[in-house]
């Protein structure tokens, strides 16, 4: 799973939310809910999905950075040793590569250093080289790229790691049980069934070890997470291919050593996949899945006491699916779980099965663009950005450029509460 950033109480909340601001552009960066839901949630609504008196979260509509060339691809982590989480981007256009925004004391972020490479679908940060500060990783059509940080608050570009097929998309997890961050990347397109596992060494990152797969001919997503309940990090890789076959790919770490052979999974209906999370969703400390198949639906298994995934059910939410990137995290701090993805016009936030109304849509909030999801895999990622103890969300605008949707805790109105679920009513200083 995910490394959680520090919380850090001490950061202001950015004042980009304040509409004087000029990186705050339009209507693209800012909204006033009135009087009805978005279409998405209108759409739930009228299907039935909003009963029962669940207690709903909000994120606060997005602050707008934009971007030349666009970015594809997103993670956050401090990159330059200043306690202040920064956003990682891939870009997209004749200008490849990934390019750094720091963010400031005010809370605003800043474009600052551009790193050019190959085509990028997916960045992702952890301690590469156990120095305690965190680096960046990239996956490109030949294998993974470094970016390791100095000593003075700088990333430097470090020798690239090969694979045998292209290293699309890249997660950190500990794959050897010994505390130190490594790599998993695996290649996306057909005829890529493959996990490529980047240990760390002494010196750093070492060649892949190589893991065969049969999920599908096509790898659209991969996520790291304790799977089975014992402590340790597991691998699950989805395809987009192949309906009639299984196309969820489990690789269990073996506690002796390396992975066990892989265990696949399905749904009902032969469905294939854009994306996966792995979080608790039914409040018993176990990891379970969420998957974004083709379509207005997710998919969720739930892991039983045995270690064992049992698909639970599928949820109908609307008319636009969830693509290739989900999260599960709590934004609320109420200790349950809710899942966020990003379909082609909007930010949309579940309730889990942990809540009072099982599986509901909470929150949906228009990007003010559209996301290509050929392009864009790994293009949202969440984590405390602003140091309030409240999970944020980060999302790589291919239209317009990144975007940050703070967590502010709160209900989205006392008419939920009381079971009101026709209409709602919020609005922002």
């Amino acid at each position: 799973m995910r490394r959680e950033l520090p919380i850090r109480k001490s950061l202001k909340i950015p004042t980009s939310l304040n509409p004087s601001q000029p990186l705050i552009t339009g209507a693209a960066t800012r909204q006033s809910y009135t009087g009805r839901p978005s279409a998405l949630a209108q759409v739930a609504l009228a299907a039935g999905l909003l009963l029962g008196s669940p207690a709903f979260t909000q994120l606060l509509p997005p602050a707008l950075y934009p971007l030349d060339p666009a970015p594809l691809a997103m993670a956050v982590g401090d990159v330059n040793n200043d306690g202040r989480p920064d956003l990682v981007v891939s870009r997209l256009g004749t200008e490849l590569g990934i390019q750094i925004l720091l963010q400031l004391e005010d809370g605003t972020f800043e474009p600052s250093a551009a790193f050019p490479g190959e085509f990028t679908r997916s960045v992702d940060v952890g301690d590469f080289n156990n120095d305690g500060l965190l680096d960046v990783v990239r996956g490109h059509p030949d294998g993974i790229q470094l970016y390791v940080q100095n000593g003075a608050g700088e990333l430097v570009e470090n020798q690239p790691l090969p694979s045998d097929e292209r290293g699309a998309l890249v997660r950190i997890g500990d794959f050897n049980q010994d505390g130190l961050d490594d790599v998993v990347s695996v290649p996306d397109g057909s005829d890529a069934e493959v996990v490529y596992i980047y240990l760390q060494g002494v010196t750093g990152l070492e060649a892949p070890i190589t893991y065969p797969l049969n999920h599908g001919d096509s790898s659209n997503d991969v996520e790291v997470g304790d799977l089975n309940g014992d402590g340790l990090d597991d691998i699950v890789v989805v395809s987009p291919f192949r309906p009639s076959q299984d196309n969820i790919a489990v690789l269990y770490q073996d506690p002796d050593g390396g992975f066990l052979d892989q265990v696949l999974y399905d749904a009902p209906g032969n469905r294939t996949y854009d994306g996966v999370a792995i979080g608790d969703l039914n409040d018993d400390g176990l990891n379970d899945l969420a998957l974004a198949p083709i379509g207005p639906w997710v998919h969720i298994f739930l892991q039983n006491q045995d270690g064992v995934l049992e698909f639970l059910d599928i949820f109908n939410f609307g008319s636009q699916g969830l693509h290739d990137s989900m999260e599960i995290r709590d934004f609320d701090g109420d200790g349950l779980n809710e899942i966020v993805g990003v379909s082609v016009q909007q930010l949309v936030v579940l309730t889990s099965p942990a809540h009072p109304g099982g599986v509901q849509v909470a929150q949906a909030i228009d990007l003010g663009g559209g996301v290509n999801f050929f392009f864009n895999k790994h293009h949202l990622y969440c984590a405390d950005i602003n140091g309030d103890g409240l999970q944020d969300a980060a999302v790589a605008n291919n239209e317009l450029g990144a975007q940050v949707f703070l967590g502010d805790g709160t209900l989205f109105a006392d008419g939920f509460e009381g079971g009101d679920t026709t209409s709602w009513s919020v609005s922002f200083p």
